[in-house]
């Protein structure tokens, strides 16, 4: 990978912000912590059951050495397609717990009350996926990349 990443991505971000502005909506509108904890904590959570701290970073970094080791890299692909799925998954959790809240104030009329049983289901389906299937499949990829 190149050196330029973190430019290009600050540029990225950069250009969406300029985005938001033509639209002429507030930045502040898309800045939400609880959501960024939503989906950081758990994603940290999720990786650190299967990666240690020390590999954590080295995933960050082995892009980025001259020659990597192909365990490394193989390592990391785990992680990062570990943590791209864990962040979609609880961006639809929390968008689903929204949405159970938001039915819950509405819930004098029986469709929302009944509609929000069953998007539970579709939460309890994607918290077991993230808490229990996630990890083990992670943990099996990363000791067949050791083995490689």
């Amino acid at each position: 990978m190149k050196k330029t990443f973190f430019v290009n991505s600050c540029l990225l971000a950069g250009v969406m912000v300029f985005i938001v502005m033509l639209t002429g909506a507030d930045v502040s509108l898309y800045v939400d912590i609880p959501s960024i904890v939503i989906l950081i904590v758990p994603a940290f959570l999720v990786l650190s059951s299967s990666f240690s701290i020390a590999e954590i970073g080295r995933a960050f970094a082995a892009p980025f050495d001259m020659n990597p080791a192909v365990t490394d890299l193989k390592k990391s692909e785990e992680f990062f397609k570990a943590f791209r799925r864990t962040l979609w998954v609880m961006g639809l959790v929390a968008f689903i717990m929204g949405n159970i809240a938001m039915f819950k104030v509405m819930a004098e009329d029986q469709y929302f009350q009944g509609f929000s049983v069953a998007i539970l289901a579709i939460l309890y389906a994607l918290m077991a996926d993230i808490i229990l299937i996630n990890p083990y499949l992670l943990g099996i990829r990363k000791r067949l990349a050791e083995q490689e």
